[in-house]
């Protein structure tokens, strides 16, 4: 974000249904984030909410909706939000956001749940997941603090010294596919368990091969020689 000139003042986490009804989760994300925070001197702001309580609809059909009404709560204190898409510009799909989450939306959906006088500026719409996950390969804080399981059981029960992904949800897998690609994996071995994923990396391809979220497949595409994406936007690292 620096390179674009956006530098964040304050990190926000947010409990809107991402961590179910996990309070133990939320807790033990926080703590990781706070760290975080400290270390790149920002200050950490959480919200806590019952959205997911009163309208018990899965995470992923209205997460970007949840997360971005909540930071409406420190109105007018902060007007402007930035906010990590899930998928490029060129990926948007109300087909797929209606079969696999409203992530395929997260570009399109900011302007239109911000008050006239507030901005959410909806973060990496230019590049698909695997573009990203290139990039995060050579961030050392990444390295040491990366968080993307979405395994509420693994978390919730996260025991001192074992990594901070459980290495075997989808988004967990198909990141350690990417990163171990352009070969960088080996540098996240305090977040995933790079031994566990070498010695069974057959089957989770082959469980990824299997799923027919687009993202996943992204990931599939690219560890099977079909690079398409990077033809398609003219990228080069």
């Amino acid at each position: 974000m620096l390179e674009v000139g956006v530098s964040p003042r304050y990190l926000i986490n947010i409990n809107a249904g991402a961590h179910d009804y996990e309070r133990p989760l939320w807790k033990n994300r926080v703590a990781h984030v706070r760290r975080f925070a400290e270390e790149v001197g920002s200050t950490l702001i959480t919200i806590d909410t019952n959205f997911h309580e009163q309208f018990r609809m899965p995470h992923t059909r209205c997460d970007c909706i949840r997360n971005l009404c909540a930071n409406l709560a420190l109105y007018p204190f902060m007007r402007n939000f930035v906010y990590s898409t899930a998928v490029a510009l060129e990926e948007i799909s109300f087909a797929s956001a209606k079969q696999h989450g409203l992530g395929c939306l997260d570009p399109v959906l900011g302007a239109g749940l911000m008050p006239c006088d507030t901005s959410a500026i909806l973060f990496g719409g230019d590049a698909t997941r695997n573009m990203k996950i290139t990039f995060i390969g050579e961030e050392v804080l990444a390295q040491k603090y990366l968080d993307v399981c979405t395994s509420a059981p693994y978390q919730s029960n996260l025991k001192e010294g074992h990594p901070r992904n459980c290495g075997q949800c989808s988004k967990c897998i198909r990141t350690m596919l990417t990163l171990d690609h352009f070969g960088k994996l080996d540098a996240f071995d305090k977040v995933f368990s790079v031994a566990a994923y070498r010695s069974a990396r057959k089957e989770l391809l082959a469980k990824m091969s299997h799923s027919n979220n687009p993202l996943d497949q992204e990931s599939v595409a690219l560890v099977g020689g079909r690079r398409s994406f990077f033809d398609r936007f003219k990228w080069k690292r």
